[in-house]
């Protein structure tokens, strides 16, 4: 799942699916079942397997809190499709908060596998954005705000050679 903007009253996360599910995305205060939004969602298809689910959860109350650790589930038929499997440590799932300052802002430009890994000089940024996020993740003065992804290209044109065999593959 990605979170792909959120507002005062409203959250929009982007999952994609092999199968046409009916989902419900959930948010919830950080370490509570109390649900804090209702959902609704669009789906399309951009393959034979391939479902890109458009979810949207409006906050319940006036807003969702602002400087208060937010958590979201994704549900098919009541169902967790993501639990704890894309949660950071400390959380039982996926987190984010609104700030009512943007103090700490992540810029990450280009996603290059072969790049010499977390903290090289030409790595991928968001494995180094998640690292960063892992150290920082229960700190709503460390934690960011907000991702910006600044990207321009992909380094289709620099791909290493072990990776091009295994894309070539698959």
């Amino acid at each position: 799942p990605m979170i792909r903007r959120v507002y005062e009253k409203l959250c929009f996360v982007w999952i994609c699916t092999s199968l046409p599910l009916d989902l419900e995305l959930r948010v919830y205060l950080k370490d509570s079942d109390t649900v804090l939004s209702t959902s609704s969602g669009k789906r399309i298809q951009l393959g034979l397997n391939v479902f890109v689910h458009m979810l949207k959860a409006q906050a319940d109350a006036l807003e969702f809190p602002r400087d208060a650790l937010l958590e979201y589930d994704v549900l098919a038929n009541g169902k967790s499709l993501i639990g704890d499997s894309a949660s950071l440590p400390g959380f039982r799932r996926p987190s984010f908060f609104i700030s009512s300052e943007l103090n700490v802002l992540y810029a990450g430009s280009c996603r290059k596998p072969h790049g010499g890994g977390v903290n090289a000089a030409h790595g991928d940024s968001l494995a180094n954005a998640y690292h960063l996020l892992c150290e920082s993740a229960t700190s709503l003065t460390k934690r960011p705000s907000a991702l910006l992804l600044l990207g321009d290209q992909i380094y289709a044109d620099d791909v290493s050679g072990p990776l091009l065999v295994a894309l070539k593959e698959a």
